[in-house]
């Protein structure tokens, strides 16, 4: 019997029938040196709407959805006696104010995405991906564009590169750092949660050309 420690957690089964359907794969092909790898799952996209899948289909997550090679593994973690049901940018909120612990370094974070990475949806308000990476105002945004994904691409480049310049967002869920723009259309990042909302310190460079897209992030000390 496999080790689970609460019995509301769904079978080993449950978990390939979501997981064959998110990878759009025959469920007889799964066993546990089932590799981890594809179209659907590559990159930090990839493993994030897998696991916004298991949590909205199943009500669990695990950390090792972004680090696991094969199914096996990501069995082992999710049905282990050590298992955490909880997505690993979503423990105890911290304050609203950002960390500080950066000192006075300036850091730099970039990151690049394909558009085509980001899932297909035929509804993206109802997509647990989009529910799960973005808040209504951003989805709000992009919908309105000619090519939606990839001005979704760019906000998850940007939300990627402030947690790569200041780590202290990585406890941080995606949907609670926003990208706004002001009046003269320049983007900045947010931290929001419910109806409280405070500035990043941090630069904010968004750019996006044919099917992929770019943020750049630069911490300011000086507004910390």
């Amino acid at each position: 019997m496999d080790p689970i420690l609460d019995p509301t957690m769904p079978s080993r089964e449950a978990l390939r029938e979501v997981f064959a359907a998110f990878a759009e794969v025959d469920p007889r092909e799964l066993r546990s040196d089932f590799p981890l790898r594809g179209a659907r799952l590559q990159g930090s996209v990839g493993r994030y709407a897998l696991d916004a899948a298991l949590r909205r289909r199943l009500g669990v997550s695990t950390p090792a959805v972004f680090t696991a090679a094969t199914l096996g593994q990501l069995e082992s973690a999710l049905f282990s006696e050590d298992v955490q049901n909880q997505h690993p940018l979503a423990a105890a909120a911290p304050p609203i104010s950002p960390p500080r612990g950066m000192g006075e370094a300036v850091t730099c974070g970039v990151d690049l995405e394909h558009a085509a990475h980001l899932p297909e949806a035929v509804d993206y308000w109802m997509h647990s991906f989009y529910q799960e990476a973005f808040t209504p105002r951003e989805l709000a945004y992009c919908l309105m564009q000619e090519h939606p994904r990839l001005h979704l691409a760019a906000r998850w480049c940007a939300k990627e590169a402030v947690r790569k310049a200041m780590p202290e967002f990585m406890s941080i869920p995606f949907r609670e750092t926003e990208v706004v723009r002001d009046r003269a259309g320049a983007p900045s990042l947010i931290l929001r949660r419910g109806n409280v909302e405070e500035p990043i310190p941090c630069s904010l460079s968004l750019t996006h050309s044919g099917s992929s897209a770019t943020a750049v992030v630069i911490s300011d000390p000086v507004k910390k």
